[in-house]
């Protein structure tokens, strides 16, 4: 007997099958049926900026690990993203070199998902010149 199950968030619909009486387990490494979490807000942390963010937590398909993600929409529709696993900490050396967003932006940005969303990073590592806010303190 196959299962439909369908989750639906804000604007994501998904579709799982499953074959829970399989007594070959065939199947079992089929995805597991999540809820993403999409959110979209604007941030303004007191550097003279404003950063529009989508913000999202979803399972992995391959592994099933929370997944964080934001996505800068400084270009209006689109802009830059960047993934790591949920409760994880964030290094600057790992975090400048993927993404394609200047230092100052980008601490900003983490600093208001960390404060925002606790569970989804436990430390940032390399920015101890900004404050809490993403603000330089030279």
């Amino acid at each position: 007997m196959f299962t439909k199950t369908i989750t639906k968030s804000v604007t994501l619909t998904s579709t799982v099958y499953t074959n829970n009486t399989n007594p070959n387990k065939q199947g079992d490494n089929m995805p597991i049926p999540t809820t993403p979490f999409v959110k979209h807000f604007t941030v303004e942390p007191g550097n003279m900026t404003r950063y529009e963010l989508l913000y999202s937590v979803y399972e992995d398909s391959q592994y099933g690990v929370p997944h964080c993600s934001f996505t800068w929409l400084w270009k209006g529709t689109g802009g830059e993203t960047f993934v790591w696993p949920k409760g994880s900490p964030i290094y600057s050396s790992y975090v400048c070199e993927k993404v394609n967003i200047n230092r100052t932006d980008l601490v900003a940005i983490l600093c208001s998902i960390k404060k925002r969303y606790p569970e989804s990073i436990t430390e940032l590592i390399g920015f101890e010149e900004y404050d809490e806010n993403g603000l330089y303190r030279g």
